[in-house]
């Protein structure tokens, strides 16, 4: 007479530890639950081979994010596959072919990748890319047999049409979908990790800047140069705080705190997607209280000229450099190089600089001091380089602010 089998309870998987070795716990008809010593809980089906009646094992997967419930639903399906004499093996293989092509498994790539704050041009730029140059050729491929001799055509084909930035960008593209699938159990490995290096390396250019010696000729075009007050402001305010130029442009009042000198970038206002909060030196607030007779009343501190209700084109601080004599030379993004370079030379700490670049999870730092250390060392070292800026003959805020002074003290 065969052994009946108690079924098992949650409470009894969740409590059972193995003592010293693997141990099995069974549930009955073949489902058994297999217990690691490390702690992993595998669910497996036992059956006899329709064909070879022999034993045979089937890995479902790992409880608890396979529940008692799905295991035995699973269960339940190859017990109906042996009844009508199939082996459940070969139809997790058919199943399997059919779900997983390199179509199916991009799609549900894409799903997980919206969630992790990309902007809405990269996320359309990443599934246009799949869709206009890999899927019309590989979509129906199984992602399992997908192979480099499949992929390398296709790309090599964008490199012959002078596109090699993006046929880069699309081997790192497949190179996420394949890892995603690495994840999930759909392939053992990445056949196409070391794809990139059949290509032509990117040809992505370095913005260019000045060295630091050369910050008093960048402080001249700006305070002397033929720019116009608002954007000679906005050039010092994102050289003060190291941001980019659009952060620099888009910056609202709202997000200044006066009282503790600081602006709270949000997320969503972030190339990164991660609020950043700057150190505002002595020097930066100057730009802002001379702003304020200029935009106070509005939503931005730096408003368009044409539309208060809008803010200043981003590119503004790059033409005015470039028409005064610096083309080629160095752009507004740059200036965040020269600041890195500078501060770095000056012996400051590395993840200080990364931090206030927004390079650096600022929470990674503050893991190191409490809040308020970390708040005073970027503040001393933004005092030292608004105060370094200066000391480049001057800034345009400075002499601005003086000028309100004396207007008002007459």
């Amino acid at each position: 007479m065969a052994r009946k089998i108690k079924p098992l309870t949650d409470t009894e998987i969740k409590q059972s530890k193995p003592k010293g070795s693997d141990i099995t716990l069974f549930d009955g008809d073949g489902l058994e639950l297999l217990i690691r010593v490390n702690g992993t809980k595998t669910w497996r089906f036992r059956y006899y081979a329709p064909l070879t009646k022999k034993r045979a094992v089937i890995t479902i997967g790992q409880y608890p994010i396979i529940s008692l419930k799905d295991a035995r639903n699973k269960k339940i399906e190859f017990l109906e596959h042996l009844t009508n004499g199939e082996d459940p093996r070969n139809s997790i293989e058919m199943q399997r072919t059919k779900k997983h092509t390199l179509e199916k498994v991009t799609y549900d790539f894409f799903e997980i990748y919206k969630t992790k704050g990309h902007t809405e041009k990269t996320l359309s730029r990443f599934i246009r890319n799949m869709e206009l140059h890999i899927l019309p050729h590989l979509k129906d491929v199984d992602i399992e047999k997908l192979s480099p001799q499949m992929v390398l055509p296709i790309l090599t084909s964008l490199q012959a049409k002078g596109t090699i930035h993006n046929a880069n960008r699309t081997a790192e593209q497949l190179n996420k979908i394949m890892e995603y699938a690495q994840n999930m159990g759909l392939i053992y490995a990445n056949p196409l990790s070391k794809i990139k290096m059949m290509l032509m390396p990117d040809q992505t250019v370095n913005r260019v800047t000045l060295s630091p010696k050369e910050l008093p000729i960048l402080m001249d075009v700006i305070i002397n140069g033929f720019i116009n007050l608002q954007t000679k402001l906005v050039l010092e305010w994102q050289l003060l705080t190291m941001t980019r130029p659009k952060e620099a442009a888009t910056a609202k009042w709202e997000y200044i705190d006066f009282e503790n000198a600081t602006w709270t970038i949000p997320a969503s206002d972030m190339k990164m997607r991660k609020e950043h909060t700057v150190v505002l030196c002595k020097q930066a607030l100057v730009v802002l209280e001379v702003m304020k007779f200029v935009s106070l009343s509005n939503i931005y501190v730096f408003p368009n000229r044409s539309d208060i209700n809008k803010h200043m084109s981003k590119e503004s601080g790059n033409s005015a450099l470039k028409n005064n004599g610096l083309k080629g030379k160095i752009q507004a993004h740059g200036m965040r190089a020269l600041a890195s370079t500078i501060l770095n030379e000056e012996g400051f700490d590395p993840d200080l600089i990364e931090t206030a670049l927004s390079h650096t999870d600022s929470n990674t730092v503050r893991a190191v001091y409490n809040r308020s250390q970390y708040i005073e060392r970027r503040r001393v070292m933004m005092e030292w380089w608004g105060n370094h800026i200066e000391s480049a003959i001057g800034t345009t805020a400075a002499k601005e602010a003086l000028k309100f002074k004396l207007n008002k003290h007459d």
